[in-house]
């Protein structure tokens, strides 16, 4: 049995050996690399039979999940040349693009006087232990590797990886091709969170390659970061068992996928002292440009139950939210647009404490005015501070309760507050439809 059967000059069936890990309905994505390596080598040795050039840059993008079942591939020269081309190959299921690799294939030469670097060795496979990684992960794919591994601590360790299974049934492949076969595996064995929890499927692979591997393992000295941001970076040298051969880097989407309770606490004095330090640091970032920080949501509201999280505006005029943005950007902070607020531009905060909501405002406008309305007005009457804060615990001790419903279902004590404030009628309604689209 193989990964693929091959149906046709370019068309292949999945076998249920390339299932998982994510999901094992569709393809762990790693076979399918290495198959539109072979693919490339192919088509490669047919147009020049006699004066190959070898691949060294494999880069992959991919688009999407495929199913376990047939795929379709398509090859074009994007560059030809005598000793350099760029190709790329697109792999698809049912007419849709599913992972585009471009490849750079130089003309080898004779360089060994000059070889050399000061990548470090991996201990062999033998010294290290046998892991099972089907512990961790599922899928026909996953249950064909045979790995061996040296873990660091998570996200950080020394592995090598081998299989039986050949890409393409009755079909001789390449030791690039093989390897190419494995290459996507590096995310998943030296995991910084547990996949059950958090979510990391990488949108790319791409590795460089000085030299072509020699044998049937494939090593990896890997090291994956997380972000602040939902991103993350998986990056590894390339070994076989003479060396290092390359380099492989894979950047990842993060998603905590655990259900995350909302918690509401009673306030914390600790809350208006991380404001006035974080708004320091905005104020400082932002340099000449005329702005003012403001502690708005429940945390600035003294006595008032809130979750633990900091909302807070950066107020400037219309003329200077694109300096401000590129000044807050300077400083880490990562611009996600309005989430469909006019007026008002969120932004992911640069480390995970104290944990903040920003935003970048401009002066007077009805985002602003809003915020500063609800803050002001619960300040001044603790009759509805206490009765905004009873609605708001027995929302979060609801079983199931998310942060839509729990957003919409504070609304109706929302307006009442609002009601104390200036704000027109008809802003007043503006405010309701937002909080609350289906009053």
């Amino acid at each position: 049995m193989a990964y693929f059967e091959r149906l046709g000059p370019s068309t292949f069936r999945a076998t249920e050996h390339v299932s998982g890990a994510w999901d094992i309905e569709t393809q762990h994505i790693a076979p399918a690399l290495g198959l539109l390596a072979h693919a490339v080598e192919l088509e490669h040795a047919d147009r020049r039979p006699d004066d190959r050039l070898r691949i060294n840059r494999l880069s992959y993008d991919i688009l999407g999940t495929l199913p376990v079942d047939v795929v379709d591939i398509d090859i074009r020269v994007l560059r030809p040349g005598r000793t350099i081309e760029l190709v790329e190959a697109t792999l698809s299921h049912g007419g849709r693009a599913g992972v585009i690799l471009r490849a750079w294939l130089l003309q080898p030469g004779s360089t060994a006087a000059v070889a050399g670097g000061a990548l470090p060795t991996i201990a062999a496979p033998e010294d290290m232990d046998s892991w099972d990684a089907t512990s961790l992960w599922p899928g026909g794919f996953i249950t064909s590797a045979d790995v061996r591994r040296d873990p660091v601590e998570p996200g950080r360790g020394r592995y090598w990886v081998r299989t039986q299974l050949p890409l393409v049934e009755g079909e001789a492949t390449s030791r690039l091709a093989a390897a190419a076969g494995l290459f996507d595996i590096a995310n998943g064995m030296n995991v910084r969170e547990d996949p059950r929890r958090v979510a990391f499927p990488n949108v790319d692979l791409t590795a460089h390659l000085f030299r072509q591997p020699r044998g049937e393992w494939v090593g990896f000295d890997t090291t994956v970061t997380f972000g602040a941001t939902g991103v993350g970076l998986t990056s590894s040298t390339l070994h076989d068992v003479h060396g290092p051969i390359g380099t492989l880097a894979q950047v990842l989407t993060v998603r905590p996928t655990a259900d995350q309770p909302l918690e509401v606490v009673p306030h914390d004095d600790v809350w208006a002292a991380q404001f006035e330090t974080v708004a320091a640091d905005l104020l400082d970032a932002l340099g000449g440009i005329s702005a003012r920080v403001e502690h708005v949501g429940s945390t600035s509201v003294p006595g008032l139950a809130a979750k633990p999280v900091l909302d807070i505006d950066v107020v400037v005029d219309a003329d200077d939210v694109v300096r401000a943005t590129r000044a807050m950007e300077d400083i880490g902070y990562q611009h996600r647009g309005n989430l469909g607020v006019p007026d008002r531009e969120a932004f992911f905060a640069p480390d995970a404490e104290p944990r903040r909501h920003v935003y970048l405002c401009t002066t007077d406008t009805l985002a602003v005015r809003n915020h500063l309305a609800v803050r002001d007005v619960l300040r001044e009457r603790a009759d509805l501070r206490d009765a905004y804060a009873a609605v708001k615990q027995q929302l979060a001790d609801s079983p199931d309760m998310d942060i839509v419903t729990y957003t919409a279902r504070k609304s109706e004590v929302l307006q009442r507050v609002l009601a104390q404030s200036d704000l027109t009628p008809e802003e007043l309604r503006a405010i309701h439809l937002l909080n609350d689209p289906y009053a």
